[in-house]
């Protein structure tokens, strides 16, 4: 296989797994986000705040291009290590930028007509 493919199927797979992780209804993953956002929800100085993780964590979970790029890390180290990439550096900077591109082009495709 090419490495340009090989790059493209990277790409598409971290912004899937980031997908997944961020706004799919999956249970066992909507209850692990839910758990983990949690803080996320409410105010900084709320006393009711539950502080099972920081907040700068909540906020990183739920942001679809934070999650970008760290799918996109544990996709290029494990390609990486099976497959070998000539520049896994370079690499894992072009697949975070195209699956944060292709989290930016779907939402821009499936936004409301009345957003405009």
């Amino acid at each position: 296989m090419g490495s340009g493919l090989t790059v493209i199927l990277m790409t598409l797979a971290a912004y899937r797994l980031a997908r997944f992780l961020v706004h799919d209804t999956f249970p066992p993953i909507a209850w692990l986000r839910d758990k983990f956002t949690e803080p996320y929800e409410w105010p900084v100085d709320d006393p009711r705040r539950v502080t099972r993780v920081p907040y700068w964590f909540a906020y990183l979970w739920t942001c679809m291009w934070c999650m970008t790029v760290w799918t996109s890390t544990g996709v290029t180290v494990l390609v990486w290590l099976t497959l070998g990439l000539p520049a896994p550096l370079l690499v894992w900077g072009g697949v975070a930028a195209g699956a944060a591109l292709v989290s930016h082009l779907e939402d821009f495709f499936t936004r409301p007509d009345d957003e405009e």
